[in-house]
């Protein structure tokens, strides 16, 4: 074998070999990238699936604890993950974490894919070709492979469902971006060995050195997944306990200041402290185990006591990290729920508290349905309106403009106030003090409720109307001397026409008595017929005939005249006297004062002087017979305050949507120390026997009831000025028959 064949040998030999080792030395290192790879893909997304999962049980538990539906639970995981993700590059080139969720025959994929950026990859067919390792993890199945992602591209991906969520978790590298630098470093060996096997080493080192720059650029990513899990784990808000075996291996800087441990104390931490004690350790593990292993989520509430003693309640969500091992560990989530188990005890103590209380309290949904109601609610249950109920319900056909009334003032302003009446069934009529309050629902696609507070004041109205009636007749009582005497006077001059007419009359019998026989003797021919003629003149001369027939019209006049002062005064006192039905009308205030004052009159004129200022105003919405009686109450406590002589002025005006009436009059005054006392039931400065002390009290509840006010200013000396301020409308306390 010549030098030439030899070299020719050798150089074969040299290149084969060389050749022989790159392609193994390549493969190797291959298969431990592709592994390598695998693993890396596989922690992550067991990881990511895993603490998706118990972000998500915490947010349901907190979803259902606020009275909110599961879904905004799952909303609320899904978008802290969107965020979190937001700043991540991803893995390699080329790789991505990908999330998704089955929509009946669609893949849907919740975050944003880093190969469509300008046009996001929004849903795939379920059983198009592409996108089979999220198919997997959709189906429940947990694993690595390669194959088709959502792009038609092979890929090698790792997949896990996230099962509580119904979401898939893929994380995934394309394998061209694995193969790409064994493909360059083969290429690049195999034409060094056929030109230079001396360049061997060069070759070599050519290899690895490509391989080591991706092991560690990979690495790195793999370190910038970690960082991101871990700023996740410390900045989530909740507290995050990592356990395994019986040991915590780590817990977040929210668990321990929770427990009221500084950061340098993480090492005193221990699971004494998260269980509460060796004894609930034991039991929760044990119940935690079992629940791990039925791939199930350990949930529930437990008191534990921080660093210093202080016990608090948390709320414990446990899962296992691999569910078929829970010796592999297992992630726990806590929270600090103190303050809604006080609210939780305080909500029960005022339900207690509310059920107790003698009057009606309960609450409508907006379909008119009672869902709450306390023990007072039985009392009201034949004698309430209860259609005003059904008729928040907006598919009611009842028609009923003041319950539309009501609902439309609680609708918009929140709350209404005011008295209803019983229904039409009962027996006796009864009275409602009721308080309506809109209690808005957090769910905005649900309809509001509605809380009723219901005082049965039946027994309060027919007091207040015996006091009514018992001060009209104390008003009456003191008239009565002044109305006798109005009466008297005409009833006296009528009498005394009367009998004057008595006299004419019988003095027309004669005259009567004689055309008669007048009449007569002309149907006979009497010869004395001209005799009777001229008696019958004499007659009339004698009688005055024709002075009583102009008297007579005068008379009657009179007499009409006394009569109908008679009538007017009846007619007031039977309208003062008329028991109120506690029905809303109109009043002119100007006539009603007028009216007041005649009924006065008697008391006022031989001391008083009336000064009308009456201004233009509106008809005022109100009960008139209360209203009535507190413009007589204030006239004659200002004529009583006037000892000989002095005037009461009477003005009226509008002010704003108000009418202001004022009585003032110039007698001795109120001293100043019995100002702050005129108001209250039974007081009374007048002497023993001439006053009961309701007039006043009467009078401001019934202008209270109005929603006005009574204002009173005095002088000793000098006179006393009452101030009325009325509402037009009646719109703050209303009443409304059921």
């Amino acid at each position: 074998m010549n030098d030439n064949r030899r070299l020719f040998w050798i150089l074969l030999t040299l290149s084969l070999t060389a050749l022989s080792a790159s392609f193994v030395t390549g493969w190797n290192l291959y298969k431990t990238a592709i592994t390598v790879e695998k693993g890396r893909l596989r922690d992550t997304v067991i990881s990511q699936a895993r603490l998706m999962e118990s972000v998500g049980v915490f947010d349901i538990q907190h979803a259902i604890k606020t009275g909110q539906p599961i879904s905004v639970g799952i909303e609320d995981t899904l978008k802290q993950f969107q965020n979190a993700h937001t700043s991540f590059k991803g893995l390699g080139k080329t790789g991505e974490f990908a999330l998704a969720k089955r929509s009946t025959n669609q893949i849907t994929f919740l975050l944003k894919q880093r190969h469509n950026k300008n046009n996001p990859l929004a849903s795939i067919a379920w059983d198009a070709v592409q996108a089979e390792p999220m198919r997997r993890a959709l189906k429940g199945e947990s694993g690595v492979m390669v194959g088709l992602d959502y792009r038609g591209k092979m890929v090698l991906a790792a997949y896990e469902p996230v099962t509580l969520l119904g979401y898939g978790v893929v994380a995934k590298i394309d394998l061209d971006e694995v193969r790409e630098p064994f493909y360059n470093t083969g290429t690049v060996v195999l034409i060094i060995s056929m030109v230079l096997v001396l360049f061997g080493t060069a070759v070599v080192y050519k290899i690895t050195i490509p391989v080591m720059n991706k092991l560690h650029r990979q690495k790195n990513q793999l370190s910038e997944a970690l960082n991101l899990q871990e700023l996740i784990f410390e900045n989530i808000g909740l507290g995050i306990v990592l356990y395994k075996g019986e040991q915590i291996v780590k817990v977040n800087q929210k668990t321990l200041e929770i427990f009221g441990f500084e950061s340098h104390e993480m090492g005193e931490f221990a699971a004494k402290y998260f269980f509460g004690g060796e004894a609930k350790h034991n039991r929760i593990i044990e119940r935690a185990g079992n629940l791990f292993r039925a791939r199930k989520v350990y949930k529930g509430q437990i008191q534990l006591h921080k660093k210093d003693g202080e016990p608090f309640w948390g709320t414990l969500v446990g899962k296992a990290i691999k569910s078929e091992d829970f010796s592999q560990g297992s992630v726990w989530i806590l929270d600090d729920i103190t303050e809604i188990k006080i609210i939780e005890q305080n909500m029960l103590q005022l339900q207690s508290a509310i059920n107790e209380v003698p009057d009606a309290i309960f609450i409508i949904n907006g379909s008119g349905e009672v869902v709450f109601q306390n023990k007072g609610f039985e009392a009201i249950q034949n004698i309430f309106p209860f259609d005003l109920l059904k008729a928040f319900d907006p598919n009611s056909t009842i028609e009923n403009k003041k319950f539309n009334q009501i609902i439309h003032k609680v609708e918009g302003e929140g709350i209404w106030k005011g008295e209803l009446f019983g229904n039409e069934s009962s027996t006796e009529k009864t009275y409602f003090q009721t308080t309506i309050s809109k209690i808005p629902n957090i769910n905005a696609e649900e309809s509001d409720s509605f809380a009723f507070i219901v005082i049965d004041i039946t027994a309060e109205r027919n007091l207040q109307a015996q006091q009514m009636q018992s001060l009209k007749m104390e008003s009456l009582g003191t008239l009565a001397g002044g109305v006798a005497h109005e009466i008297n006077n005409p009833v006296g001059f009528v009498g005394s026409n009367l009998g004057t007419m008595v006299e004419y009359l019988q003095r027309f019998e004669r005259v009567d008595n004689l055309y008669s026989q007048i009449i007569k003797g002309i149907t006979e021919d009497n010869p004395k017929l001209k005799d009777w003629v001229q008696d019958l003149a004499t007659l009339k001369k004698e009688i005055k005939f024709e002075f009583i027939k102009e008297d007579i019209p005068c008379l009657t006049s009179d007499m009409l005249e006394g009569l109908s002062r008679i009538k007017t005064i009846v007619k007031n006192l039977r309208d003062f006297t008329h028991v109120d039905d506690h029905i809303l009308g109109e009043i002119d205030l100007n006539e009603a004062l007028k009216k007041s004052v005649k009924i006065a009159w008697s008391s006022l004129k031989y001391k008083c002087t009336i000064i009308e200022d009456f201004g233009e105003i509106p008809l005022v919405e109100c009960y008139p017979q209360e209203i009535n009686q507190v413009l007589l109450n204030l006239i004659i406590n200002a004529s009583q305050a006037i000892e000989n002589k002095g005037n009461i002025t009477i003005r009226t005006t509008r002010h704003y949507q108000n009418v202001l009436l004022q009585v003032e009059d110039t007698g001795k005054g109120i001293e100043p120390k019995y100002l702050a006392r005129i108001f209250e039931p039974f007081f009374t400065t007048k002497d023993i026997g001439k006053g009961t002390g309701l007039g006043l009290s009467v009078s401001y509840k019934i202008i209270k009831d109005h929603n006005g006010e009574i204002n009173v200013s005095s002088k000793i000396g000098e006179g006393t000025l009452f101030t009325v301020t009325l509402p037009i409308v009646h719109k703050s306390n209303n009443t409304f028959e059921g």
